[in-house]
Parts: C-alpha cells; structure tokens; sequence
C-alpha cells in the first residue's frame, strides 16, 4: 500500500485551511455584532483615557489662586491615583459580582449588556458633567466617579466579544477590536486637544460627551 508523501498532504490541506479562515474573517466581517462591538470600542476608549490624560489639569485649573502651588499639585496627582484607584477597584467589583451570579440576579440573563448600558449612561453623564462642573472639589469628585464608571466596561466588551463571535474567528475579532480602539485611543485626544487650544479644556470635553453618546 502506498501512502502520499507527508509534504504531499500538507500541500493539499492549506488551501483547505486558508479557505476556512477566509470563510471564517468573512463571516465575522460581515456580522452585524461585530461592528457594533468595533464602534463600541472606538468610541468607549477615549472616555477612560481623555479623563485620565487631563484629570490634573482640571483638577488645577478649578483651584483657587491662594492654594500654595506644591499644595495644588499634590491634590491634583491624588485625585489621579483616585481615579485609577477607582477605575481597577470598579473592575474587581464587577468581576466578582459576575462570578457570584449576583449580577444576573439583579440584571438577568442579559446581564453584560445590560451593565453595558447602564455604565454608558454613567460615562455620558460624568463626561459633560466635567464640562460644566465649577469647584476643585466637585471636579475632584467627578473625576473619581468617571473612574469607577469607566473601569468594568472594556472587560465587559471583552466578554460580550467572547459570547457572541464563533471560536475559531475569536483571535481574529479581538485582534479588530483593539485597532478599533487604537483609533479611539489616537484621534480622540487629539480632537479634544484643538477644541481646547481653541477654547478651554472643559468645553474640549465636549468631543469625549459626544464620543460617549455614540458609544
């Protein structure tokens, strides 16, 4: 009995293999929660990286001017390592709160969109609120709340991602989704960047309210 030689038998499986994988970015391109979840992506990121690159400078600009300059600053960096502090403690809340099933008992089955939703509004809300927020305290205050929103919404994308793409194209959509947010990441800023060079940042932070009405 003769058998094909093994170079024989790789050479006939990879086209079979590379028109599975065509297949597969084909039907992921062409799904609708795919590009739903991209856009999602593009437009959440510049909220938790917009609030975090310029949380100092609002906190500054809001303080009084007979508050010593080191004073001012070391208020300013707190309020920062609040926010962050904030944004990783939210996550780890969320996260346990999922794996005990406490958050499908009080969102139900649907609970990842559902925390998608309400975390969005949350975003939405304490984004213009920093446009319009007078004080370094209430600045202060909304900043570390904008932080405890934003931080469990790209884990919970990432496993509304897992749920909803088919095994084999999972690689290839989160691979998506982080150019998706790469973009986000980029031109957001910057855009908020010539709004406030033209105006002030606050009414910059306009551009990231907008950003988180789409998203």
């Amino acid at each position: 009995e003769m058998h094909p030689p093994p170079t024989a038998v790789l050479s006939a499986s990879g086209p079979i293999a590379q028109t599975t994988a065509a297949s597969g970015s084909a039907a992921l391109l062409s799904s609708p929660v795919f590009w739903v979840l991209g856009f999602a992506f593009l437009f959440f990121v510049p909220l938790e990286t917009s609030a975090a690159g310029w949380a100092t400078t609002l906190v500054l600009r809001q303080t009084p001017p007979d508050v010593p300059e080191p004073r001012a600053k070391r208020f300013a960096a707190l309020t920062l390592s609040g926010y962050w502090l904030g944004f990783t403690g939210s996550r780890l809340i969320a996260s346990v709160l999922g794996a005990t099933g406490i958050l499908t008992r009080l969102l139900g089955s649907t609970n990842e969109q559902a925390l998608l939703v309400a975390l969005g509004v949350g975003c939405l809300v304490f984004m213009l609120a920093l446009v319009f927020v007078r004080g370094r305290a209430a600045t202060s205050v909304t900043i570390l709340l904008a932080g405890l929103a934003c931080g469990p919404v790209f884990p919970t994308m990432m496993a509304v991602v897992l749920l909803s793409v088919q095994p084999d194209t999972m690689g290839r959509a989160v691979g998506f989704f982080f150019f998706f947010a790469s973009i986000g990441w980029t031109v957001v800023p910057m855009i908020i960047g010539v709004v406030a060079r033209k105006t002030n940042i606050q009414i910059g932070f306009l551009i990231a309210a907008a950003s988180g009405a789409i998203f």
